[in-house]
This record gives C-alpha cells, structure tokens and sequence, in this order.
C-alpha cells in the first residue's frame, strides 16, 4: 500500500501521480476529498482537476465519474465539523467509505447515475436533494 510520509499528504500524491491507481481505493477517495475540502488553500474544484489529472495520467478516463465526484464532495463538505481530525470524520462518517451506491442512492436513482451523462456532466438529483454545506466548509 502507499506510504503517506510527514513530507507527503495523500492530496500531495494525487497531485504528484505517485499513487499507483490499483491502490486508490474509494476511501482513498474520501479522505482526499475531505483533506481538499479542509485545506483553504485547495477546495472542491482542485480535488475534481487533480483527480481527473490522476485518471488520464491512468488511461482510466473512463472511470471518472463527474456526477459521483461532485455528489461525494457535496455530502462530504455538509458533514465536515469545524477543526475535526480525519480520524473522528472518518469514524462518524463509515457510510462514506462504503460502497458509492448506499450514499447516493438516497439522492440518485441507478438509472441517472448509469447514464452516459452523469458520467460526463454533473446532474442534480432526482431523488432527495443533495445536502448544503455546513459553515465549516473553507
């Protein structure tokens, strides 16, 4: 598995590439999502930039999903709790690390997230409304 040094965060080697694409797993995902939501110098739009970088520099365009990702960083910057570490995120928050489908299949219907579009377009949902973020968002 990827090693995270004190010199280098898991946001620092998305940016880097230097995470090889079998080893970034969903909740890999997450908790890069939650360190570029927490880091004002970073932020929802660099996470989806690098994280389409990292899956071209993969050949895995096909993989990216933009109604997912946006999804994911909206229910993720809702739950966000001002100064709370990643550790305590993460335990209040294991639905997130699951599979995809249990989080957003409260807001998404399969049809709407199998379809071409939301792969390539970010949709609203058409179950629940997505959540608004919390004031502890940057």
């Amino acid at each position: 598995m990827y090693q995270v040094t004190r010199y280098s965060s898991l946001a620092d080697q998305l940016e880097s590439l230097s995470i090889p694409a079998g080893e970034f797993t969903h909740a890999a995902h997450v908790e890069t999502a939650w360190l570029y939501l927490t880091d004002p110098g970073r932020g929802a739009a660099a996470f989806r930039s690098a994280l389409l970088r990292f899956v071209e520099h993969h050949g895995a365009r096909d993989k990216y999903h933009e109604t997912m990702t946006v999804a994911y960083l909206r229910i993720i910057a809702a739950r966000l709790r001002a100064h709370e570490p990643w550790d305590r995120f993460a335990a209040r928050n294991q639905d997130l690390l699951q599979r995809p489908s249990e989080v957003l299949s409260v807001h998404y219907s399969e049809e709407l997230l199998a379809s071409d579009e939301a792969r390539r377009l970010f949709l609203p949902a058409d179950r629940k409304s997505l959540p608004k973020p919390r004031g502890a968002t940057p």
